[in-house]
């Protein structure tokens, strides 16, 4: 998993669906992009959206992007832009749990299970499914 932050939260993707990270790209914002959405970069020659994580958690605009971490969603790519990387973890799926029934229903759609590492909450984000449920609304 690459652990990073988004605010004050510990984050969490599978290594899988990540492209690659990076320093942040110029965003050239679009008019009709829903909220969550920063703009658009050109990323290895290709437009690519970016998607604010502190939004995309919290509903809240980020203002510390400090990386960019590029997501593989089947043929498209993403950029999520984030605070910080803090590095590649082995976390052991046994320690991971659902979230609770009442903070499931009320919680963003992005966060899948939790867990700890170093004694803090660690949120695991849904990969590709999430970005695609939450562009088509």
């Amino acid at each position: 998993m690459l652990v990073f932050r988004v605010g004050s939260k510990l984050c969490a993707l599978p290594l899988p669906t990540i492209k690659e990270t990076l320093r942040p790209l110029p965003v050239h914002a679009l008019a009709a992009a829903p909220p969550f959405v920063l703009g658009v970069t050109m990323l290895r020659g290709a437009a690519t959206p970016v998607i604010d994580a502190q939004h995309l958690l919290s509903n809240e605009r980020s203002s510390s992007v400090t990386r960019f971490i590029s997501l593989k969603l089947g043929e498209r790519r993403v950029a999520l832009a984030v605070e910080a990387i803090i590095g590649v973890r082995h976390l052991d799926a046994a320690t991971h749990q659902s979230l609770p029934p009442l903070l499931a229903d009320v919680s963003a759609q992005a966060v899948s299970n939790v867990t700890r590492l170093d004694g803090e909450l660690l949120l695991l984000l849904e990969s590709a499914s999430v970005f695609h449920e939450r562009a088509s609304t």
